[in-house]
This record gives C-alpha cells, sequence and structure tokens, in this order.
C-alpha cells in the first residue's frame, strides 16, 4: 500500500500552465525529431503534350487505385506519365477519356 502511494505520489501530473523551461524543452525536442517528407503532387503535363494522342502506351503493373476516376482498382498505367487508369471493355475507360479527352 505504501508503495502505490509513494508512486502517485511521484508521478503526479501537474496542474495548470506550463513552466517556460518545460516549453524551451518541448521545442527543442520538436526541432529535434526527423522531418516526415511529404507527398509530392504530380504535375500534369502541356496539353499539347497531353492530348496529343502519340506514344500513349499501357503496361501491365500490380493492382492499384485509377488516377482518374478514383474509385476503380486497375492493373495498368500509362508508360509515358507513369499514371494508373482502367480500361475496361464494358465499363470505364479511364485510358481514352484521360488520354484522348473525351468526357
Amino acid at each position: 500500500m505504501l508503495l502505490l502511494v509513494s508512486y502517485q505520489i511521484q508521478h503526479k501530473k501537474k496542474r495548470g500552465r506550463p513552466s517556460l523551461e518545460e516549453a524551451a524543452a518541448a521545442e527543442i525536442a520538436a526541432a529535434e525529431a526527423p522531418e516526415v517528407p511529404r507527398k509530392q503532387r504530380r504535375v500534369e503535363p502541356p496539353k499539347e503534350v497531353h492530348y496529343d494522342g502519340s506514344d500513349h502506351r499501357f503496361s501491365f503493373t500490380t493492382p492499384g487505385k485509377c488516377s482518374f476516376c478514383k474509385t476503380g482498382f486497375c492493373e495498368t498505367e500509362c508508360k509515358k506519365y507513369d499514371v494508373r487508369l482502367c480500361i475496361k471493355k464494358k465499363k470505364n475507360n479511364c485510358f481514352d477519356k484521360y488520354m484522348y479527352h473525351y468526357l
């Protein structure tokens, strides 16, 4: 019982506003923490190149989300722009919509 009381006394949370020393220590710890690299945004190519219709071939890759419709999973990507796009016979053909501007 005595050990439990002494543990509670030693590890009691401080109440109120944190002191300047604690705030400075927290800032130093935050400054020393390594930065997490941010995800880079994909840059769209110029429209003249994007919709020219030349050299847009697809290749099969590992399954992933479609970059155009965001709902479909696909196993194909454009080799020129490295973008995953759906190529389906009856449903979406995001590859044609994305590359040749059929909307």
